[in-house]
């Protein structure tokens, strides 16, 4: 793992550049390319900016050849978030190794003006594919089995032979096998290179929709860690949600849950208001798209079930059962919603 040092407190962490070799790691610098490395001419961006030790994908030391991974990965996050989706505080990150470890940071946008056009595009671009997921994720399904059957079908020679055999003379001339398997390293970099651009196609975009659940969650329930009262409402023994529970899930008083709710049918109306914007949004989208009647009727049961599939604590909502013995309103609203739904 990356080395450790005890150090007294000093309001910062240490800058890469006062990082020690390890005793048996001499030279390491000289197995990476330059662009890779810490260096004089970056030193003030990358004193700059906070690194991170990418742990979690690359936790070991890093064999030289193997940088390519991530060489390929970081410039289609980079291009996803800066040309493609133009999300709004990252140009994407960059990469530097450090004692043979990865280190990762990312490209903060800090005009309030590129803030501000960069948003505009990115509600516009995120929207579609919101709007048009189903369809999108099934063409992306394809294309990404194709490439995973091209990358297989690649030939490429167990070893290179001390002499060209006469069918490979006559067939390719002047040519040699190594020219073949130069080839097919090339294409299998230019694949991993599109793998990776299909992969932040859909993962940036996907992060992009829980954040906006996530600082929903955090406007309806200030202090709520992720997930509290969902796993609550999850609860497979169907046990009734008390404003007790919930503040002892949430490590607050309840007399502090009540400053920011009047009561706890106010917090289930924020959980109904947002099923109802989630529904209502696929809802429309389908009756504007499709105008046959049944296949709507189709789409929507569809949108229904998956929906309840991806969110059983709210469904308990939905279906009333979260709601026994709750202010009655709620029943009503969730009443109304359901003949929207039939209307």
């Amino acid at each position: 793992m990356a080395t450790v040092i005890d150090e007294p407190q000093t309001g910062r962490f240490r800058s890469p550049f006062e990082i020690e070799t390890p005793p048996g790691a001499e030279g390491w610098r000289e197995m990476y390319p330059p662009y890779l490395l810490f260096s004089e001419e970056n030193r003030a961006f990358e004193d700059s900016v906070f690194w991170i030790w990418d742990s979690m994908h690359l936790p070991e030391v890093e064999l030289p050849f193997d940088t390519h991974t991530h060489e390929n990965w970081m410039p289609a996050f980079s291009v996803s978030n800066s040309r493609v989706f133009a999300l709004p505080p990252s140009n994407g990150g960059t990469q530097r190794m450090l004692n043979g470890y990865e280190y990762v940071t990312l490209t903060p946008v800090t005009d309030p003006r590129e803030l501000e056009a960069r948003s505009t595009v990115f509600a516009a671009r995120a929207g579609y594919y919101y709007q048009n997921w189903n369809e999108l994720f099934e063409r992306w399904k394809v294309k990404a089995e194709k490439l995973i059957g091209d990358m297989a079908a690649l030939e490429v020679a167990e070893r290179l032979p001390d002499l060209e055999s006469d069918e490979f003379f006559r067939a390719h001339p002047a040519a040699n096998s190594g020219q073949f398997l130069l080839r097919a390293y090339d294409t299998l970099m230019q694949m991993d290179i599109t793998a990776w651009t299909y992969h932040f196609e859909m993962l940036n975009i996907g992060y992009a929709a829980y954040l906006n659940l996530f600082m929903f969650c955090r406007q309806a329930f200030p202090g709520i860690t992720d997930q509290t009262l969902a796993h609550m409402l999850e609860n497979p023994r169907g046990e009734k949600v008390t404003t007790a529970a919930l503040a002892a899930r949430l490590h607050v008083s309840e007399a502090a849950l009540y400053r920011h709710f009047a009561s706890k049918a106010q917090m289930f109306e924020g959980l109904i208001e947002f099923i109802e914007t989630t529904v209502f949004s696929l809802i429309n989208k389908i009756t504007t798209d499709t105008p046959d009647g049944v296949q709507q009727c189709d789409q929507i049961v569809a949108v229904l079930l998956k929906f309840a599939e991806q969110n059983p604590g709210m469904t308990r909502v939905l279906i009333g059962d979260a709601l026994v013995h709750e202010d009655e309103r709620l029943q009503a609203r969730i009443n109304q919603l359901y003949d929207r739904l039939e209307a």
